[in-house]
């Protein structure tokens, strides 16, 4: 399989990019500048140009492993079995039954397990005790652990009683199983919690569920060896050891915090205010943050502003590893910022599969067809999966990173559900229709507004987003509105924007953290008392439950969604005026938009409109509004109730509306209410009724 991943996302001209190639046999690379969609003789294609580098040419490829699998690991002092060892820790177990699962482990220098305690294949709570001759000595429970019910596990091995014991305490009472044991000499040297060592050091069997209050002691627990507090330093990947030794943990493959742990008083369901009550972590076998691939070749990032990718070829085989350069002194007067948190949490989603899949199917007018980014998954599952999946033991992701091969954010995606080019790949349509009236723009990325904030969109006469810039984090919020306020001009050419709290996960914006809570649409629900990010401290869910609105900023907001045939727009009386008549110059029809490569036409996907009663200004005029079959379905924070004749066919507030907002201080927000819209700009070339619209008011922003 040719797969990989670059180190960084967004640059500045100049560095250097680590690219990370899995590969079995020899490849050869190519560094392109990607521009925008274009359709050939074969279909739909990003158009590349070729761009010179010293990494192009061929390599030697190897093959890199992937180990997900989320799992708390420290090295220790050497621990002296002759001394006496136990481990304690409380475990609620939220898929037993499946495979051997790991509690924890204690090996020694050779990263061979000399302790263990493991739920086997039935659920039962297991303990090892390898003596240094290799003799194994077990003692378990005849009964399994219940699932999603907290337990408390003590595993000690007395040298002076000659005894292996394990115990365990719940609400039915304290349950304790021995057995006798040759002296077990030797020493532990490593400690995992959710996983065991395999003989290259990584980790195994790994646990599912969450754990609390690890402790390790030698001949009495009055003698800690270490203790971790999970409610210490929320926002790291640090296993806080408060015993005083130091002996902190690193948390590998990000496990998720802010987890409920046993002693929850349900009297807060905020863990900033007693961050005590949320002291556990949650582990998953399938959780992936940092593939660790080794790096292969570096590639010197171009100087001009743009989107590239290293294009790995092999045989008929070809796979892009994307970045973007971000802008430098010399500016331009447009700025493109792609809405590159919306690809992490799609990246490598899963939801065309099982129910969720089935479910889809019957909001789509067309059969499901798998592109090969999920074939891919299908043959690699070890890849991760997006924050709009489940975890194997049913839990929301709430993690997404970058630090992974993603097999959508390709520039000849073929989205499942859309039919057509989407979120990465369909983009390209709109840098394609700025190349085709020949605007020069630059580029830069969620995480560059997040770090460099107003001033960099201060820099631009206009700002564009992308089709679906769903996950700004607050920061980047502010930004774009303070960019508004301050008289800046805004293209939002899609919808279902500035939607999702969205917070970084640490200073290198390697990972985002999305917590799903428990309103608007969503594939998964949170906790109500684990619906505040671990990261930040702050409120998840929609924005719009935290107070704030899109409709104030942007004239529309969230309305409704559909995957049937989109439909074209028709314009309103108010669109006929004076003051905005120039937005349909040289567009005779009263309708426009019926045509695109995203369901047949612009109004489709996700769809937004104009509310007074969210916040959308009176100085708003509504150019257009769509209306919609039956397959289209208002989204669930839209209306107050379950009812009948809700669909699209029957309910006026199922529609997307195209407006212009005109803010105090000489700010406008073009918005145009649909994902599809950036499909309908590609059209004939680019050459059609959608794109002469976009590209009047793109002119009357660079006038004014």
């Amino acid at each position: 399989m040719l797969i990989g991943y670059a180190d960084k996302l967004s640059v500045d001209a100049g560095d250097h990019v680590e690219i990370k190639v899995s590969a079995p046999g020899v490849y050869r690379s190519q560094l392109v500048r990607l521009r925008g969609m274009t359709e050939g003789a074969t279909g739909l294609s990003v158009a590349e140009v070729p761009v010179s580098s010293n990494s192009n040419g061929q390599h030697t490829g190897r093959v890199q492993a992937l180990h997900p699998g989320s799992l708390v690991d420290v090295a220790l002092p050497k621990v002296d079995f002759a001394k006496g060892v136990g481990v304690s820790l409380w475990v609620k177990p939220t898929a037993p039954g499946r495979l051997c699962q790991t509690l924890f482990s204690l090996s020694d220098d050779s990263s061979v397990t000399r302790i263990m305690l493991e739920l086997d294949r039935t659920g039962r709570p297991a303990l090892y005790l390898r003596s240094s001759n290799g003799a194994v000595t077990t003692v378990s429970s005849p009964d399994p652990l219940p699932k999603g019910r907290w337990v408390f596990l003590k595993a000690v091995y007395n040298p002076g009683e000659a005894e292996l014991r394990l115990i365990a305490e719940e609400q039915t009472g304290t349950h304790c199983w021995s057995t006798p044991v040759v002296v077990a000499e030797g020493s532990a040297a490593g400690f995992r919690v959710g996983a065991s060592h395999a003989e290259d050091g990584r980790a195994t069997d790994c646990f599912n569920g969450c754990v609390s209050d690890v402790t390790v002691f030698g001949a009495s627990p009055k003698q800690p060896i270490l203790q971790w507090d999970f409610s210490r330093q929320m926002d790291s990947d640090i296993a806080v050891d408060v015993s005083g030794a130091g002996r902190h943990g690193r948390l590998l493959n990000r496990p998720a915090r802010a987890v409920l742990g046993p002693a929850w008083d349900k009297k807060t369901i905020r863990w900033t205010d007693d961050p005590a009550q949320w002291n556990a972590l949650h582990l998953h076998d399938d959780d992936l943050d940092d593939a660790q691939w080794r790096t292969d070749f570096e590639v010197e990032a171009p100087a001009e502003s743009g989107i590239y990718a290293v294009r790995l070829n092999q045989g008929e085989t070809s796979y892009y590893i994307p970045f973007y350069v971000r802008p430098g002194a010399a500016r331009k007067r447009v700025l493109f910022v792609a809405p590159t948190n919306t690809y992490l949490a799609y990246g490598n989603e899963h939801l065309w599969e099982g129910e969720r899949g089935i479910a889809h199917q019957k909001m789509m007018s067309f059969p499901i067809v798998l592109d090969k980014a999920e074939t891919i998954l299908q043959q690699m599952p070890s890849l991760g999966r997006s924050l709009y999946d489940r975890h194997s033991d049913g839990s929301g992701v709430i993690y997404a990173s970058r630090l992974r091969p993603l097999t959508n954010m390709q520039p000849n995606y073929i989205n499942w559900l859309a039919g057509g080019p989407r979120h990465f790949s369909g983009d390209f349509f709109i840098t394609g229709w700025l190349d085709s009236i020949g605007i020069e723009f630059d580029v830069a990325t969620d995480e560059d507004v997040d770090s460099l904030g107003k001033g960099l969109l201060d820099s631009y006469d206009v700002v564009l987003t992308g089709s679906h810039p769903e996950y700004p984090a607050a920061a980047e919020f502010d930004a774009f509105e303070d960019y508004v306020k301050g008289g800046g001009k805004l293209m939002y050419l899609g919808a279902n924007g500035f939607f999702w709290v969205t917070s970084y996960v640490n200073k290198l914006r390697t990972a985002i953290e999305v917590r799903r809570g428990y309103a608007a649409q969503r594939n998964w629900t949170s906790h109500a008392a684990e619906l505040y990010h671990s990261s930040t401290g702050e409120i998840g869910g929609a924005y719009r439950h935290r107070g704030r609105d899109q409709n104030p900023f942007l004239g529309v907001g969230m309305a409704a969604a559909g995957w049937g045939p989109a439909s074209g727009f028709t314009r309103t009386p108010e669109s006929y005026g004076e003051t905005v008549a120039w937005v349909f110059e040289g567009i005779a029809s009263e309708t426009v938009g019926e045509h695109g490569y995203l369901l047949g036409g612009a109004a489709g996907d996700e769809l937004d409109h104009a509310d007074p009663a969210r916040g959308t200004p009176d100085s708003t005029v509504v150019l257009m509004s769509s209306r919609h079959n039956d397959l289209f379905f208002p989204s669930l924070d839209s209306v107050t109730e379950v009812a009948p004749n809700q669909q699209g066919s029957k309910n006026p507030h199922v529609r997307a509306d195209v407006v212009l907002v005109e803010h105090p201080g000489g700010g406008k927000v073009f918005s145009t209410g649909s994902i599809c819209w950036a499909g309908s700009l590609g059209t004939n070339s680019y050459d059609n009724d959608i794109a002469r619209l976009t590209t009047n008011v793109l002119r009357n922003f660079l006038a004014k």
